[in-house]
């Protein structure tokens, strides 16, 4: 009994940088196209955790609105548009948990 095959399209989604998933543009598909990939491969989510996370060390009045944006898309807007994708398909089969983490950064 070896080890289980992952699905190289999956590995290649996982692989992909967070912002990618969680940024503008084309995070809405890039995210939908991960969750499908992930079910393909898995088989139904049943439990999604969202535990993605940055966090800028600058001080307040010296962090730029770049700054600050890049840590809603990852932390907030992220978390949204992944529970998103899932929530249908757990509706769907009436079951399933979305468990999202925050650090004290995001609290």
């Amino acid at each position: 009994m070896g080890a289980p095959r992952l699905d190289p399209d999956l590995v290649a989604i996982v692989k992909q940088p967070h912002v990618e998933l969680a940024g503008r543009g084309r995070a809405v598909s890039a995210v939908r196209t991960a969750v499908g990939a992930i079910e393909r491969a898995s088989g139904p989510i049943d439990v999604w955790i969202n535990n993605a996370g940055i966090a800028v060390f600058t001080p307040f009045s010296e962090r730029t609105v770049a700054e600050f944006s890049r840590v809603l898309d990852v932390n907030v807007r992220g978390t949204f548009l992944c529970a998103q994708a899932v929530a249908p398909l757990m509706a769907g089969r009436r079951r399933g948990s979305i468990i999202n983490i925050a650090s004290i950064y995001g609290l």
